[in-house]
C-alpha cells in the first residue's frame, strides 16, 4: 500500500487534467467563411442548348461531390413535381400552361419572375446549409434563365429601342412585397454564360412532337433580336460577368470553358477530387 507521503508527491507531479476547448461565437463564424457558395447562370433564347448544358455541369460537379441546385432564375417551371428542384405544385403547372397558350402580356411574366427570386431566396439558404453540413467548402446554384432573360422582356414591356434599363424596369416596384423586396442585386449571378445561335438554328431544333412547340416557335421569331441586344441593355450597376458560349460547339467544348472561368472565379474548383467509386452512388 503506498504511503500518504507517496501519494501526495504523485498528486503533486501529476499534470493537470485536459479539457476540450469550447468553440466560441468568433471560432464558428471563421468555420463558417470556410463555405463558398458561387452563382452561375446560363441564358440566351429557346433551343440555344441550355438544358444539355445545364445537365452536363451539374453531372461534372456532382462527380466531385460538390452540393449542386439547379433553380429556375426566369419565366416559369412546369411544377411537375418530377425532380426535387421542381417540386410539385398545380400554381406553377397553370401558370406555365397559361403562358404556354397564349400571348399574354408582359407583365404577367414579371409576376412569375419576382414568384421564381422569392423561391430561390429560399433553396439559396438551403444549399448553404447543405454545404456546411457536408463540410463541403464550395456549393453551386445554377440557374437556368437569368438576367438576360429578364431584360428581354423588360426591353419588350418598355418598347425600348436603344440605351439601357433601370432597375426599376427590371424589377417593377408595384409588385414588391413590402418587407421582402427583390432587388437587381439580388438576382444578379457571379458569372453568367450567354448561349448564342443563329435564328435559324434555333428553329430547326424545334421538334414536331415538342409539346410546347408553338410557345418555342414563337419565342424564337419573337423574342430572338431582342435576346441579342438584351446584354447591351443591362443596367448600369450590373456587376455580373457575362461570357458568350457558341450555342452551336459541342457541349463538352464548352464544359471546358465554362470550367476554366469558373476555376479563374473560384480557385476552390482547382481543388476539387472526384468521388470515390464507393460514394458515387449516394452523391449522383
Amino acid at each position: 500500500m503506498a504511503s500518504q507521503e507517496g501519494i501526495e508527491k504523485v498528486t503533486q507531479e501529476a499534470p493537470p487534467s485536459f479539457t476540450l476547448p469550447v468553440l466560441g461565437r468568433e471560432t464558428v463564424a471563421n468555420r463558417e467563411t470556410e463555405f463558398i457558395t458561387g452563382k452561375i447562370a446560363l441564358d440566351g433564347c429557346c433551343r440555344t442548348g441550355k438544358g444539355e448544358q445545364l445537365k452536363a455541369l451539374n453531372a461534372h460537379f456532382t462527380s466531385k461531390g460538390v452540393p449542386t441546385m439547379i433553380l429556375k432564375g426566369d419565366g416559369t417551371r412546369l411544377g411537375a413535381g418530377e425532380a426535387w428542384h421542381d417540386l410539385g405544385s398545380r400554381y406553377w403547372t397553370h401558370r406555365h400552361d397559361y403562358h404556354a397558350g397564349m400571348h399574354t402580356p408582359r407583365s404577367e411574366w414579371d409576376v412569375d419572375a419576382f414568384t421564381l427570386a422569392r423561391e430561390n431566396k429560399v433553396w439559396l439558404t438551403a444549399l448553404d446549409g447543405i454545404a456546411k453540413v457536408s463540410r463541403s467548402r464550395f456549393a453551386l446554384a445554377i440557374f437556368d434563365r437569368s438576367i438576360i432573360s429578364r431584360a428581354t422582356l423588360a426591353i419588350q414591356r418598355e418598347g425600348l429601342t436603344e440605351g439601357k434599363l433601370t432597375e426599376e424596369q427590371m424589377w417593377p416596384p408595384h409588385l414588391q412585397t413590402p418587407g421582402d423586396e427583390i432587388t437587381y442585386a439580388d438576382t444578379q449571378p457571379d458569372i453568367l454564360f450567354n448561349l448564342t445561335a443563329p435564328q435559324e438554328v434555333l428553329e430547326s431544333r424545334i421538334s414536331q412532337d415538342d409539346y410546347d412547340r408553338a410557345f418555342r416557335m414563337r419565342a424564337v421569331y419573337e423574342y430572338y433580336d431582342d435576346f441579342v441586344r438584351a446584354k447591351e441593355a443591362l443596367p448600369e450597376s450590373t456587376t455580373t460577368k457575362i461570357v458568350d458560349l457558341d450555342g452551336e460547339a459541342p457541349i463538352q467544348d464548352n464544359t471546358k470553358i465554362i470550367l476554366n472561368h469558373l476555376g479563374e472565379m473560384f480557385p476552390e474548383v482547382e481543388q476539387l477530387r472526384g468521388v470515390p467509386p464507393m460514394y458515387e452512388r449516394y452523391t449522383s
